[in-house]
C-alpha cells in the first residue's frame, strides 16, 4: 500500500500528518524533509503507514506479496562521495554499475580509479558490475567499436584485458555500454556478443547490456541511435539487458518536456517485450530532470540538469507550484530568472516514478535501474522499498 499527498497552497508537514493520520515526524524521516524548510505547492510527498504496529504487520504481509525484483544504479568511481552513495544506497539494490571504463581501438581499455568504491560495494549486501563503455570522453566513438568488432586481434586482446581486471577487483559481472555505432555494424555487434558472452561466462561473470529505446525496429526514440541495438539478439545472448528509458522525451540539448513520459516508456516496453523475454528486461529510470530557459533553441542552448530534490527547491526559491501533467505523468514548473529570462523546468517526483515503477508489474520485468547515482531524491527509494522486495545473492 503505498499513498502519496500533493501539497496544496498553505500545507504544512503538521497539516498533512493530521490529514493522513501520521506522525510528522515520520514524514520528514521518509521523505528527508526538515522542519525549517516549507512546503511547496504541488510538491508530492511518500505517506508512512499510519502506525508502527501496522507497518510492522504490512511489511511481513508485503514481503509475501510484493514482487521481488532485481535493482540496479549507475554510479561515477571517481565521484568524490561514491562510497557514501554506496552505503546509503545498498539496502535498494541488487547491483551498482561502476561507471565506467573505456575501450579503445585496439582493444586496450582506459584505467579508472575504481579501488574505494568496489571495495565499499563488497561490504554491503550489494554487487559490483563493471561498466565498459565506447565512450572517449566527449562522444560515444563508432571507430572503436568498428575495430573491436572486425579486428579479430583487438577483439581478442580486449577480451583478455576486461577479463583480467574484472578478475583481479573481484567484479560479479559486466554491462556492455557500446552506443551510437555505426546502423550497419548491428550483426556485427551481435557476434561480437556471441563471442565475448561464453568467455565471460565460463569465467562466473554475470553478462548485460544497455541497449538504446525503440519502438520498433527500425524506429529510435528521441536523440538515441539504437538501430545498431538488435533487441532479439541481445535477448537471445546475454543475462539481461538496461533498457535506456530516459531522455525520450526532453533531453538536454532537445525539447522541453517530460524526460520519461510513461506513454512514451510503454510504447518502449510494447516493442521490447514482444522480442526480449519480459524476465530479462530492466527498465532504465531517470534520477533527474532539466532546466531550459526559453525560447530554446537546440543548435545553441544547453539544458541544465537538476535533481529531483534540487527542482523542489529551486521552486520553493522562486515562488514557483508545481504543476503536474497527467498525460505524461510528470511534474513541472515554470519561473522567471533574475535577468527576466522565462525557465521551465520537468523533473521527478513521487508520482511520476510510480507510475513507471508500476509498468514494471504491469510488464512483469526482471527489474529497474537508476540512472546515476548523486542527485537526491528520498522519494523514489521509499517507494522502490513499499513497492518491492529486492533481490539479493548471497555473498
Amino acid at each position: 500500500m503505498v499513498e502519496i499527498a500533493v501539497v496544496n497552497v498553505g500545507d504544512t508537514i503538521w497539516t498533512i500528518a493530521n490529514r493522513y493520520g501520521v506522525s510528522a515526524e515520520d514524514i520528514m524521516n521518509i521523505n528527508e524533509l526538515t522542519e525549517d524548510l516549507s512546503l511547496v505547492p504541488g510538491q508530492a510527498l511518500v505517506i508512512p503507514s499510519n502506525s508502527r504496529q501496522f507497518y510492522q504487520y504490512y511489511e511481513r504481509r508485503s514481503n509475501i506479496f510484493r514482487n521481488r525484483i532485481e535493482t540496479n544504479a549507475y554510479i561515477r568511481a571517481e565521484e568524490q562521495n561514491a562510497v557514501n552513495l554506496v552505503y546509503k544506497y545498498a539496502p535498494y539494490l541488487t547491483y551498482f554499475s561502476v561507471s565506467s571504463y573505456r575501450a579503445l581501438a585496439n582493444g586496450e581499455i582506459s584505467a579508472l580509479d575504481d579501488t574505494a568504491v568496489v571495495n565499499a560495494i563488497k561490504q554491503t549486501t550489494a554487487k559490483p558490475i563493471l561498466v565498459i563503455t565506447n565512450f572517449t570522453g566527449e562522444e560515444f566513438s563508432p571507430e572503436i567499436t568498428r575495430e573491436l568488432f572486425t579486428n579479430e586481434v583487438a577483439r581478442d586482446n580486449f577480451i583478455e584485458n576486461l577479463l583480467a581486471i574484472m578478475i583481479e577487483k573481484n567484479y560479479f559481472g559486466v554491462n556492455i555500454d557500446f552506443e551510437e555505432n555505426y546502423p550497419e555494424d548491428r550483426e556485427l555487434y551481435n557476434e561480437f556478443l556471441r563471442t565475448i558472452t561464453p568467455r565471460l561466462k565460463e569465467n562466473g561473470f554475470l553478462v548485460s547490456t544497455a541497449i538504446a529505446p525503440k519502438i520498433s525496429p527500425s524506429q529510435p526514440v528521441a536523440w538515441f541511435g539504437g538501430l545498431d541495438h538488435d533487441y532479439a539478439a541481445h535477448g537471445e545472448i546475454v543475462d539481461f539487458v538496461i533498457l535506456m528509458a530516459y531522455d525520450i522525451g526532453g533531453w538536454f540539448s532537445g525539447p522541453p518536456q517530460a524526460v520519461s513520459p510513461v506513454p512514451t516508456v510503454r510504447e518502449v516496453l510494447n516493442y521490447s517485450t514482444s522480442v526480449i523475454p519480459n524476465d530479462k528486461i530492466i527498465l532504465g529510470l531517470p534520477l533527474y530532470g532539466y532546466d531550459w530557459q526559453l525560447p530554446f533553441d537546440p543548435d545553441v542552448d544547453f539544458a541544465e540538469t537538476i535533481g529531483p530534490r534540487e527542482a523542489v527547491n529551486r521552486a520553493r526559491q522562486q515562488g514557483a507550484n508545481i504543476e503536474y501533467d497527467f498525460n505524461a505523468e510528470a511534474p513541472f514548473f515554470t519561473y522567471y530568472d533574475e535577468g527576466g529570462n522565462e525557465h521551465i523546468v520537468w523533473f521527478e517526483d513521487a508520482r511520476s516514478m510510480k507510475a513507471k515503477l508500476d509498468l514494471v508489474n504491469e510488464y512483469d520485468l526482471r527489474g529497474v535501474s537508476y540512472f546515476v547515482l548523486g542527485r537526491n531524491f528520498p522519494e523514489n527509494w521509499a517507494l522502490l522499498s513499499k513497492m518491492f522486495s529486492i533481490e539479493k545473492y548471497n555473498n
